[in-house]
């Protein structure tokens, strides 16, 4: 674990160092320039695009800064390019940054802002701090910045969480509070992509299903109907939404062929039954389908009409009589 920690330690002086170089070409130390600010239009557009991290990240920060009972420092969310969209903190340590030009809207370029955190972190997808002389501009070195980026589900970089404070205000577990911020973060942005994904997928399914001709029922292992399609409502006489919920065998009595079948978890194919509901017999020629997983057993009911696969017998025996009436001329009675 030591060595790690050196390793890690070596990286990041190496980062700085590069970071120094980088900027002594092109600004000088002593001078201090107020960073470019999004406002407006621009700022609200931003926003909009990073409307899941700011309401995600935004619940996290104000979490977060409740259990540090007024401690004197700063909480940013900013985005991929380092701009900053949402801050929380000590109203003077924010009075502070803000002085510095550190708004919302604010651009903290490496260009602009020299060797700091805020961008670093962007830059090298990695948690950094720099607090004192680490700041490549003077105007800094009075503070302490720690920033860990956030990245989407497809592992890119999506913004960054920042602690900011005066550097006699700095704590060794500020960074450390920034990652697990971060990864908050990051892991319900995931939770919600999931389930975003997912719920496009049912809708996909259920559109599917609501346009078949076959009816579609299904059910848990307990018999709560999950899902009943027009199509099955109409030919059990039940009602599509006030049936979703309830148990199966308080709708319609099930024959018995088919409680056997589900009882031993076996499928079933193109099998004529007939069901009782609502005081009525119904006619129906069914496939089951069980779904065998680990939690328990549910099923997928098909519903064919008797009449569309009467017609569609009908049909089939029709070819078939053509067949042999157009096969049965050509044999001929051996000689005698």
């Amino acid at each position: 674990m030591t060595v790690q920690t050196q390793d890690t330690g070596k990286a990041v002086s190496s980062v700085i160092a590069q970071s120094w170089h980088r900027c002594s070409k092109f600004m000088q130390r002593e001078t201090w320039q107020t960073p470019h600010q999004a406002q407006g239009l621009t700022f609200d557009s931003i926003c909009r695009r990073k409307t899941a991290l700011l309401t995600i990240g935004q619940a996290a920060l104000e979490d977060a800064w409740e259990f540090m009972d007024g401690r004197p420092c700063a909480l940013f969310i900013l985005d991929e390019s380092a701009c900053i969209l949402s801050r929380c903190g000590e109203p003077q340590t924010l009075a502070q940054l803000a002085a510095l030009g550190f708004r919302d809207g604010s651009y903290c370029a490496e260009s602009i802002i020299g060797t700091c955190a805020l961008s670093l972190a962007a830059m090298q997808g990695q948690p950094i701090n720099t607090a004192g002389d680490r700041h490549f501009k003077q105007a800094l070195q009075p503070w302490s910045f720690c920033s860990t980026p956030v990245f989407d589900n497809h592992g890119r970089l999506f913004g960054s969480i920042s602690l900011c404070c005066l550097v006699e205000h700095q704590s060794s577990a500020d960074l450390s509070l920034t990652l697990a911020i971060a990864r908050e973060v990051g892991n319900s942005l995931l939770t919600d992509s999931l389930l975003a994904e997912s719920n496009r997928h049912l809708n996909q399914m259920y559109g599917l299903l609501e346009s078949m001709d076959d009816g579609v029922m299904a059910w848990n292992e307990q018999g709560v109907l999950q899902f009943l399609n027009v199509q099955a409502a109409r030919l059990l006489h039940l009602d599509a939404q006030a049936s979703q919920g309830k148990n199966i065998a308080d709708l319609v009595t099930l024959p018995a062929l088919l409680r056997r079948a589900i009882k031993h978890a076996r499928g079933l194919n193109h099998v004529e039954v007939t069901f009782e509901s609502q005081h009525q017999f119904v006619d129906a020629v069914i496939t089951l389908k069980p779904i065998v997983e680990a939690q328990g057993n549910s099923f997928i009911l098909l519903l064919h009409p008797v009449e569309q696969m009467r017609q569609l017998m009908t049909s089939q025996l029709g070819k078939v009589s053509h067949t042999l009436s157009r096969c049965l001329p050509t044999i001929r009675k051996p000689d005698a």
